[in-house]
């Protein structure tokens, strides 16, 4: 089997394909939240709840994916993250590099996600590390899922849409597919239109980011 019927078997688990749809649920925000969420106490039942809820796929880093292992069935695919953010620096958050390909298929993860933060100085760094991440998807058969999101995850989406706006999330998911995103999660850009346009540019299946 080559490389690439391994990510088209994995991505058919990913996207459901009468729908052509996924739902993903996060459950990594232990290692990128500022400050502990006291939801996560119970990994398990939040884990049990988004399966319940009708996400396919749930991320996670390797702790939580090896500690909640019995959930995941045939309906419900790991996303490993391969980044963690150093949020409580008083200069900001800094996305960073924690995890592997190879990891991810020892653990049996569906894919892997890279958080991408562009217009700061770490930039060079996450665009690198995205390429080869993509580069070692594509030769292991394993779905990227990028996140073309804004730098700040936990700052109000308004101010981070009137600091940024719709063209940096152009751009962001654009250069993600360009460097072997397979699936790219969005902020919302505030409009139908302006989303759509993100839509077309990526030129690869893009899911929005966030809820409530």
């Amino acid at each position: 089997m080559s490389s690439s019927t391994g990510k088209l078997i994995r991505l058919q688990r990913l996207i459901e394909t009468e729908t052509n749809t996924c739902l993903i649920v996060a459950i990594d925000h232990g290692m990128t939240s500022p400050r502990f969420l006291p939801g996560l106490v119970d990994t398990g039942l939040r884990v049990e709840q988004a399966i319940a809820g009708g996400a396919n796929v749930l991320m996670l880093g390797r702790g939580m994916a090896r500690a909640h292992a019995r959930h995941f069935r045939r309906d419900t695919s790991l996303a490993l993250m391969l980044t963690a953010s150093a949020a409580g620096r008083p200069s900001g958050a800094t996305i960073t590099p924690i995890g592997s390909v190879e990891e991810a298929l020892r653990i049996g993860a569906d894919a892997v996600v890279v958080y991408v933060a562009l217009a700061g100085e770490d930039e060079p760094g996450a665009i690198t590390f995205l390429s080869r991440v993509g580069e070692t998807c594509e030769f292991k058969g394993m779905p990227l899922i990028a996140e073309a999101e804004y730098p700040n995850a936990y700052q109000s989406l308004d101010s981070m849409s009137e600091s940024l706006g719709p063209e940096y999330l152009k751009r962001n998911a654009r250069l993600c597919a360009e460097l072997g995103a397979d699936i790219v999660k969005v902020n919302w850009s505030g409009s139908p239109t302006s989303f759509e346009e993100i839509v077309r540019a990526c030129g690869k299946p893009v899911v929005l980011a966030g809820g409530s």
